[in-house]
């Protein structure tokens, strides 16, 4: 059967939502169907993405609205591009407000928009010449009005102006849609923007649940004063705008603007105001030194009698306050930093021993006056016990000279890529220590970091893997370094510069240092954002997401008695995102796990279902992933359409299903119905196609398998055989020289013919030595993908993601190598498996100066002997590229040729339609549209195409789902609808037929020339704040009728 699958969903709208906007200039020039002679024109791009100013613009096919979806507590944004056909002279950006479908505004001040200001950023030898080039970045963001002040609102032609537009949403604010309009005057010449805000309905909180160490070079520290040197000034309330600032922004200064630094007594009090707020999650307590000098090195530590006396004073404040001031506390000190040589390891043990001596001295001391608070008082003293003491590292090999004396381990982020470092790093985690990491230049591209010239979906990412890898904190060496750092020269000078048009606070990266600007320039008194500092808060927020559904996840277990844990449940959007520590650069595939993300948090939070969706294994036999799903007691669950069987489970029930990975696109829809007769819906993504390459079972030799250094064999003995009856036995040979690998190559039978479609390859291991292994996986076009360690005794399952390799590094495979490090050791492989990629990467690069005229657009529908338009019979994909779905989020389409469903030519549409995951931001009926011609190349009436010379629409809708009612609309992009009403019965084919006269057009077409815009819809169901049934059903035979 033919099959043109695609899955509707906000972030696959350049897939299939083909709106009458690629690029949106007025609409009434498009609908004249004149050549552009304006000055410029929009694009919606996710806010994920960073273009430079002389970039072309991907068509997403967003078209004219930029939707935003944000929680409760919560600041995220949409972003457009203006692109200047001709010199703007000056530009402005304006909103509308916004309402509900209840009338409710938004309030203005949750609505900011910004200028992206570009800076120059020039090759250097940390620059990633192939993914990045020298040129103009956008950085900052400058407030709007602020913008048009400074007179820097131009745009030159050819060059590109982002428009940052930011949404914060408060705690008491209504759940639901809001829409309003974005207005954009460019010398004069007015264009609109539709803006849509979803607010979801469900809170995630002022505070910030990860610590971090974002350090804010000030006179209240013992780093130059980069406020200074960025303002001209400097003063504790300028300190506090920086401060407060990076709190809104959820990343924590070191220290708390406070200039009693020597009386401690006053610092405590001052630390109060500020550890007290709900906002503030960490803060660094700090330290003065002891200085000698030792063998001619200059050794500091920590001057305990003085951190003592501190203590004692913040000790005191909890107590009277009755607050606990050491939970967000910890010791980060400088002087320790990076250590490397040995009298710098014994310096650290003489600080770390005095430092625990003080706590433990000070615990013992004030225990009698701690027991009278009670539990609050039991929680300062084990705060108090287990202040972080904060520790960085270049490398893991200096790990067993500290342990015992360090309890948080802060690594540099790369380190994280090294397999035997994860292990040695779990371990800790194991004896009760702590992980952070930081970034300081390094690491560079590919991997996350706060650069100018770096994927911008990089550093939100870096949110998503602390949560995975168990990341309790995250150190940053300066967020604004105003000044050029001279490192060359050995001595870290600064020097001044203009941050507004150098990048370079170092010689080697650009915008790293620094994650604001000083805001002077733009009558601003106090710092000015960036989009690197966005990113990293909404990287922030998006962790928040994965702590509140833990502890949804929490409480589901109790109800179900079961001990299902966050990071197991979410791993499947982890692979999607990063392997390893390194993203996975895919704007669509951010935007659709992040939804799916929301779908589980409104699964779980929702008390009619409470309803858990559990990925399993994968079935490599059946090739079936299983699927379990655990719901509330009474509620009915559909897995894929079938109706399932639960057994009873803790106070609730638990049912199972093992769903084919057969398609290209693999996904689990799982409805649910409440008593009440409330539905919902979760759609899982299962990943794709799967394809065992190598099982063992058929194999009589191994010849086909390249084997240096190593002996191979079936293996049939059941104690070994990992699954079915055979496994590969591999017995390793310790060599003096020369690798040890097993290679599958293509010219021996293995089918790497689409290996630009692979997304991981999976294999099974069980190591029966008593010697660890380390397993490195290589293809012909790229070494090292990843490292695996394999203990003695052990089995593991190795995954080896291709997600964020090069296209250059996936295309054109030829063979796969497994290399083992130089032990002696005997293994079994077995069940070695290709995963294909579920998604296609499609994108339409365009300069909008270069679109087609509509008129120069050629299409002609068929006619018949009557002279009827036979608009589409949905016979090839060309007719769903056409064919524009709204509000269809999380729905299916597709083209089938089931006899009962077509009733002209081969094929029908399919829809099914889940009723309840709406699109984010949209508002309105979902609906299918068939367009005149436009500038995307889509809709279905040739150029000379006249609707008044016919007098029907008709189609063919067979309705496999419950009784719906149809609305058929004749419409225009302005919102001027007709309507018709046709109830289509379940389980029957009905022939649809709408009177179409002159009255139902002139509404529609002739008010303000609107007939280039002119399209036919078929819509179902209320606007998407209300809960709707599901539908499937068919179209065919699409046409009108003289």
């Amino acid at each position: 059967m033919k099959k043109f699958l695609k899955r509707i969903t906000a972030s696959l709208l350049a897939l299939m939502l083909f709106s009458s906007f690629a690029a949106c200039s007025s609409d009434e020039e498009q609908a004249a169907g004149k050549k552009s002679n304006t000055k410029a024109t929009l694009s919606v791009i996710p806010n994920t993405l960073r273009l430079k100013q002389d970039d072309d613009i991907p068509d997403y096919g967003y078209g004219d609205t930029v939707s935003i979806g944000v929680a409760k507590n919560e600041t995220e944004a949409g972003q457009f591009i203006i692109y200047a056909t001709k010199d703007i002279s000056a530009f402005s950006v304006g909103v509308s407000e916004l309402k509900n479908e209840d009338g409710e505004v938004l309030p203005a001040s949750a609505v900011e928009i910004y200028a992206e200001h570009y800076i120059y950023v020039p090759n250097t030898q940390t620059i990633n010449t192939e993914a990045f080039t020298a040129g103009y970045y956008p950085d900052a963001i400058v407030p709007m009005a602020n913008y048009v002040w400074s007179g820097e609102n131009q745009i030159s032609k050819g060059n590109n102006q982002g428009v940052w537009v930011e949404v914060s949403a408060e705690s008491d604010m209504q759940a639901g849609v809001y829409t309003g309009e974005i207005i954009v005057n460019t010398d004069g010449e007015i264009r609109k923007l539709q803006l849509e805000v979803e607010i979801y309905n469900f809170d995630i909180g002022k505070e910030t649940h990860t610590m971090s160490a974002f350090n804010l070079w000030s006179s209240t520290t013992m780093y130059v004063d980069q406020i200074a040197q960025g303002h001209t000034y400097s003063s504790t309330e300028l300190y506090e705008k920086y401060y407060d600032f990076m709190v809104e922004n959820r990343i924590m200064p070191m220290d708390v603007p406070s200039m009693n630094l020597t009386d401690y007594e006053a610092y405590a009090e001052d630390l109060y105001k500020y550890v007290s707020r709900e906002d503030v999650s960490s803060y660094n307590v700090p330290t003065t030194d002891i200085y000698t000098t030792e063998n001619g090195n200059g050794v500091s530590t920590v001057n305990c009698e003085e951190f003592e006396e501190m203590f004692r004073a913040i000790l005191d404040v909890a107590i009277e306050k009755e607050f606990d001031m050491f939970k967000k506390m910890y010791i980060y000190v400088p002087y320790h930093d990076e250590p490397s040589q040995s009298w710098q390891y014994e310096a650290l043990r003489e600080s770390s021993d005095g430092i625990e001596n003080v706590k433990k001295k000070l615990a013992e001391e004030y225990a009698e006056e701690l027991s009278t608070l009670g539990e609050l008082g039991e929680q300062i003293k084990d705060s108090l016990l287990n202040v972080p003491n904060i520790i960085t590292i270049m490398s893991y090999g200096i790990l067993n000279s500290l342990v015992g004396y360090v309890d948080t381990w802060c690594p540099v982020l790369s380190t994280f890529m090294d397999a035997e470092a994860e292990i040695v790093l779990q371990e800790r985690l194991e004896a009760g220590d702590q992980i952070w990491w930081y970034t300081c230049n390094g690491p560079l591209n590919p991997l996350p970091n706060y650069h100018i010239h770096d994927n911008l979906i990089s550093s939100r990412l870096m949110g998503w893997i602390a949560q995975d890898y168990n990341v309790g904190g995250n150190l940053y060496w300066s967020s604004n370094a105003f000044s050029y750092i001279d490192i060359m020269s050995g001595t870290s000078s600064t020097i001044p510069r203009d941050v507004w048009t150098d990048s370079m606070a170092f010689s080697t990266t650009a915008g790293d240092g620094y994650l604001m600007y000083p805001g002077y320039k733009y009558n601003v008194d106090g710092p000015i954002s960036t989009l690197r500092l966005a990113s990293i808060r909404d990287g922030q927020e998006d962790y928040e997401y994965l702590y509140y559904l833990e502890s949804l996840i929490e409480k589901a277990n109790l109800h179900y008695g079961v001990e299902v844990q966050l990071n197991d449940y979410v791993d499947d959007l982890y692979n999607r995102l990063f392997t390893k520590v390194k993203p996975i650069v895919d704007q669509e595939e951010f935007l659709r796990v992040r939804e799916e993300l929301v779908n589980l948090i409104y699964a779980l939070q929702d008390e009619d279902f409470s309803m858990l969706v559990n990925l399993g294994s994968t079935n490599t036999d059946s090739q079936t992933r299983t699927v379990t799903v655990f719901a509330k007691a009474g509620v009915s669950v559909a897995i894929n359409g079938k109706g399932a069987t639960g057994i009873s489970c803790g106070e609730g029930m638990m049912y199972t299903a093992a769903v084919p990975l057969d398609k290209t696109v693999n996904e689990v829809v799982v409805t649910a119905t409440a008593q009440n007769g409330r539905r919902l819906e979760v759609v899982r993504n299962l990943g794709g196609r799967v394809q065992t390459l190598e099982d063992f079972e058929d194999m009589t030799e191994t010849k086909s398998i390249t084997a240096v250094n190593c002996n191979t064999s079936i293996e049939s003995e059941s104690d070994n055989v990992l699954t079915g009856e055979k496994s590969l036995k591999v017995e390793v040979k310790q060599t003096e020289t020369g690798n040890r690998y097993l290679r599958f190559r293509q010219a021996s039978g293995y089918d790497f013919s689409a290996s630009e479609s692979f997304a991981k390859v999976e294999f099974d291991v069980y190591n029966a030595s008593n010697e660890t292994v380390i397993l490195n996986f290589d293809t012909n076009q790229a070494s090292s993908i990843s490292a695996f360690y394999v203990e003695g005794g052990e089995k593991e399952h190795i995954s080896v993601s291709f997600a964020a390799l090069k296209e250059s590094e996936v295309k054109d495979v030829t063979y796969f190598q497994i290399t083992f490090s130089n032990v002696e050791a005997t293994l079994y492989l077995d069940n070695l498996q290709v995963h294909y990629r579920q998604y296609a990467t499609l994108r339409q690069t365009v300069k909008q100066s270069t679109i087609a005229d509509v008129n120069e657009v050629s299409y002609n529908p068929t006619k018949d002997s009557k002279g009827n338009l036979l608009m589409t019979g949905f016979e090839d994909e060309e007719s769903l590229r056409r064919t524009m779905f709204h509000n269809l989020y999380n729905s299916y389409v597709d083209l089938v040729d089931y006899a009962d469903c077509v009733t002209e030519g081969k094929y029908a549409l399919e829809v099914i339609y889940n009723g309840t995951a709406t699109m984010p931001g949209s508002y309105g009926n979902p609906n299918i549209r068939f367009y005149n011609l436009n500038q995307s190349y889509t809709g279905f009436f040739g150029k000379d195409f006249n609707v008044f010379d016919y007098k029907t629409f008709e189609c063919d809708i067979t309705n496999y789902g419950e009784t719906f009612q149809l609305c058929v609309n004749l419409a225009n992009r302005r919102g001027a609808k007709t309507y018709d009403y046709i109830t289509i019965p379940s389980n029957e084919t009905v022939h649809v037929r709408v009177d179409i006269n002159a009255d139902k057009l002139n509404a529609v077409m002739v008010q303000e020339n609107f007939g280039a815009l002119f399209y036919i819809a078929l819509a179902w169901d209320k606007p998407v704040s209300t809960q709707s049934a599901a539908k499937h059903f068919y179209v065919d035979n699409v046409k009108l009728c003289k």
